[in-house]
């Protein structure tokens, strides 16, 4: 049922007259290898912030949550943004190791019951100007241009170096991740957040190497 202006109206699908119409759902429940990992179905929970990990710990009602979805039989299990995933948020190397620790035990319970894990990686970009407590955050870009689709200010233009920089903490989170025992990581390219202002040739109006056309833009 869905309400539009204020009247309900009932959405069906017509199947005598249009049988191709029916989805089909045959390999819903089949095995589906992604590189070198298969996931026992392609049923997926995507990514849902819940607000519910931030610094080292994760609250104890996102793990009971996340594991019953895999005890349902989910085939793989993707993890909002946490402080070790979050490229504008680095933790002290003691506060690595307990947030690994922490995810540890939740990819072991989530593998044990036969489905893969994945978390997002996360940079917020122009979408920095929210204020955290403590935190400050420089909100930027690839070109100094506001994203249209968003609330975020105008940011700061990334130098060459800067980008080098990020592209490095990249690869330095992805291993933090895959220490934690996940299986795969997401790249959170969405709401005008960095990864998505690289991308789109609305906001990403640089003329080196990381701008111009498709190619440049997809770069970093």
């Amino acid at each position: 049922m869905m309400r539009e202006g204020g009247i309900k109206r009932r959405c069906t699908i017509e199947t005598h007259d249009n049988p191709s119409a029916v989805p089909d759902f045959k390999r819903l429940f089949t095995p589906l290898k992604i590189g070198r990992m298969e996931l026992k179905n392609r049923i997926v929970f995507p990514a849902i912030d819940f607000f519910s990990c931030w610094g080292e710990l994760i609250a104890d009602n996102l793990k009971h949550y996340l594991l019953a979805r895999a005890q349902g039989g989910t085939g793989l299990i993707m993890m909002a943004i946490t402080s070790l995933a979050r490229l504008t948020l680095p933790l002290e190397s003691k506060g690595v190791d307990r947030c690994i620790k922490e995810l540890s035990k939740l990819t072991d319970a989530i593998h044990a019951e036969g489905a893969a894990a994945g978390m997002q990686i996360h940079h917020e970009g122009a979408q920095n100007d929210e204020p955290v407590p403590g935190l400050k955050f420089d909100p930027v870009g690839p070109s100094p241009i506001r994203p249209p689709w968003g609330k975020g200010a105008v940011p700061r233009e990334l130098s060459l170096w800067e980008i080098e920089e990020l592209i490095d903490r990249h690869v330095l989170v992805n291993s933090y991740i895959k220490r934690a025992g996940f299986d795969l990581v997401e790249v959170k390219a969405c709401h005008g957040y960095l990864f998505n202002s690289f991308l789109s040739p609305l906001t990403n109006k640089r003329e080196d190497e990381y701008g111009c056309d498709l190619r440049g833009r997809t770069r970093s």
